[in-house]
């Protein structure tokens, strides 16, 4: 099989498996879209936010995963995979539930999920903006690193080339006396 039947057949089988690849990994992906979605958005948040209750007094409020939520029968409501707690001022914990309304004194707070949806989305928006200065550095570094490898590749050629059409240049170099 000459040289250029091998690449045509390399090439076709590395994009077979590339595609192969890419379709297991968009199966898995929606598979579990509701799941990994609630993670990512869960990861985003930060442990505990302050949230303001009124009269110029705020709250510490903390989340953790729902034991109870279960992704394959409740995948409609994301927001119950949280459950969001604080210490009220007897120090019993109070437990909301990620629709849950935050009720502090007998008045309405809001929804903590909000707030703490709030700060996972500075930390996106943070991440977006890293993601955005790293990208080109990556596509600069990945396209000088092909352009290199393409010099190393032309210079190896013609140095056979040479070797070819003037023999080797060890056979004929002078020897000092």
């Amino acid at each position: 099989m000459d040289k250029k039947k091998k690449k045509i057949i390399i090439s076709v089988s590395v994009i077979a498996v590339i595609v192969a690849l890419v379709i297991a990994a968009a199966s898995i992906i929606k598979a579990n879209q509701n799941e990994l979605g609630s993670g990512f958005v869960y990861s985003l948040m930060p442990n505990s936010v302050e949230h303001s209750v009124g009269d110029n007094k705020s709250i510490t409020v903390y989340k953790r995963k729902n034991k109870d939520y279960d992704v394959k029968t409740q995948s409609t409501t994301p927001m119950d995979a949280v459950e969001f707690y604080y210490y009220d001022d007897d120090g019993k914990e109070v437990v909301i539930d990620g629709q849950g309304i935050l009720e502090y004194n007998g008045k309405n707070c809001g929804t903590p999920y909000f707030t703490f949806l709030e700060k996972a989305l500075e930390k996106f928006s943070v991440m977006r903006k890293a993601f955005r200065i790293i990208t080109p550095i990556i596509i600069v570094a990945a396209v000088s690193g092909a352009i290199v490898l393409w010099f190393f590749k032309w210079s190896k050629k013609q140095d056979l080339e040479k070797e070819k059409k003037y023999g080797d240049k060890k056979k004929h170099k002078r020897t000092k006396k």
